[in-house]
């Protein structure tokens, strides 16, 4: 039975970071609509599991080794273009932002890591870009003027302070 039809999303997580994979897995099965596939070690293991579970989103760390998100996002997208792509950075660097919506920024999505303050941070994110538009925190709005003049931002939560 296709979970898609219960309303769960499915999702492909990609991080070289055993750490990250872990974390980003415990969140977001802690939600009934998403469901975790498959869980990737490099942006080429990425793509073949994208392209065997058909996942309806990859979740993908921007430096992996073998294949990187960005090029990853692009081989993910032209094996199933409906796939949606959240790629997870701690760099703010302007060209890999460019170099992921290169080809269209449908249904794709660039975040920094510090941006993601909180479990309901992460998931609303999530939610918000397989819903909508490409879109951009807060956060990443200051870095790149660019990409606020046409997207939505979506507010973080603040981190708790005690």
């Amino acid at each position: 039975m296709d979970v898609r039809y219960m309303g769960q999303l499915q999702v492909l997580i990609a991080d070289d970071s055993k750490f990250m994979r872990t974390a980003y897995k415990r969140v977001l099965e802690s939600q009934s609509n998403l469901q975790i596939v498959a869980m990737a070690t490099n942006g080429e293991e990425a793509v073949q599991k994208a392209k065997q579970t058909a996942s309806d989103m990859a979740i993908l760390d921007v430096r992996m080794p073998i294949l990187d998100g960005i090029q990853a996002a692009h081989e993910i997208r032209i094996q199933r273009p409906e796939t949606a792509i959240v790629v997870i950075s701690a760099s703010d660097d302007l060209a890999l932002v460019a170099g992921l919506m290169r080809n269209g920024v449908e249904r794709k999505s660039y975040l920094l890591k510090q941006s993601i303050y909180d479990v309901l941070g992460l998931v609303r994110i999530i939610e918000a870009m397989y819903e909508g538009p490409p879109y951009w925190t807060r956060e990443s709005s200051r870095e790149w003027p660019a990409c606020s003049a046409s997207t939505p931002t979506i507010s973080t939560p603040a981190p708790m302070t005690q």
